[in-house]
């Protein structure tokens, strides 16, 4: 709990110093593994990586603990490592929304757009107001020429989100172009 305490005062030294001899006293406490991770993670220190796959030793196939570690990879664009990670998760939770957002977003990074697409309609198809995951799908119809659905993905964001500015100025970008085909 001094951890913890320490971590909501915002004195992150104190807090790994607690979380360290948390896990010097019971080295099989999961919890303490998994805020050491989120703590170096926040610094994009690869030392979260260990902690993580500490947590991971203790409880095998945490969903939480692979996520983390999934996310951390993403994070440092390590995407490779990453799919590695979140792919574990898929294999116990086919539909976990974020996981499949974030494989979204990664294969549109890596140019896969109908992969990227399918992963955002696997993350909508759990929460169907998923603002961000319709963005990137529209994205995905906008790169694969589709602009069709593109337009209808961003029309829907900005009836999910009337100001999501990034949806506005993709829906602007589609209009301009069908009505310079028309004239």
């Amino acid at each position: 709990f001094k951890g913890v305490n320490y971590l909501e005062m915002q004195d992150t030294p104190k807090a790994i110093s607690s979380f360290q001899a948390a896990i010097g006293v019971s080295p099989q406490y999961f919890d303490a593994h998994m805020n050491l991770g989120i703590i170096y993670s926040a610094k994009k220190d690869k030392m979260a990586i260990s902690y993580y796959q500490n947590a991971l030793t203790i409880k095998k196939n945490s969903i939480e603990a692979l996520y983390a570690l999934g996310k951390f990879y993403q994070d440092i664009d390590s995407f490779d490592k990453a799919i590695a990670e979140y792919n574990k998760i898929l294999n116990q939770l086919p539909d976990h929304k974020n996981t499949n957002y974030n494989l979204g977003y990664i294969y549109y990074i890596k140019s896969d757009f109908n992969k990227s697409a399918q992963f955002f309609s696997t993350a909508i198809s759990k929460q169907p107001d998923y603002t961000d995951a319709y963005y990137g799908r529209g994205l995905c119809y906008k790169q694969t020429k589709q602009v069709d659905l593109a337009e209808k993905d961003f029309v829907k964001v900005l009836q999910l989100d009337p100001g999501y500015k990034l949806a506005e100025k993709e829906l602007k970008k589609i209009k301009k172009k069908k009505w310079n085909k028309v004239t």
